[in-house]
C-alpha cells in the first residue's frame, strides 16, 4: 500500500486536473478487484482496500473528497484506513 503522503499527493493531482479541465468532479467506482483490470486498483485513489461489494469516491476541485460505502462496516474500515476523511454509508 502507498504511504499517506503519496495518496494525498494523488488527490491533489486529481484536483489540479479538475481545475485545469474545468470539471465539477471525478467519480471513481471500485470493487474487490485489484490491479490493471476494468475496475483498476481503487486503493491508489482512496487508499482503502475494499473487502466487500463496491465503494465510490467523488473528488471535487475545491472541497474534500467523499467516499461512499455500501455497509456500515465498510464505512468504518474506510474511515480508519482511507486517505479520504469524509466516509459515508449509502
Amino acid at each position: 500500500m502507498c504511504p499517506l503522503n503519496r495518496k494525498l499527493a494523488r488527490q491533489e493531482a486529481f484536483r489540479d486536473l479538475l481545475r485545469t479541465e474545468n470539471l465539477k468532479a471525478l467519480l471513481f467506482i471500485g470493487n474487490t478487484a485489484v490491479g490493471p483490470g476494468f475496475c483498476g486498483d481503487f486503493r491508489c485513489v482512496a487508499g482503502n482496500r475494499i473487502i466487500f461489494y463496491r465503494q465510490v469516491v467523488l473528488i471535487f476541485p475545491d472541497s474534500e473528497s467523499v467516499l461512499f460505502a455500501g455497509s456500515e462496516i465498510q464505512r468504518q474500515a474506510a474511515a480508519r484506513n482511507s486517505s479520504v476523511s469524509d466516509c459515508q454509508f449509502s
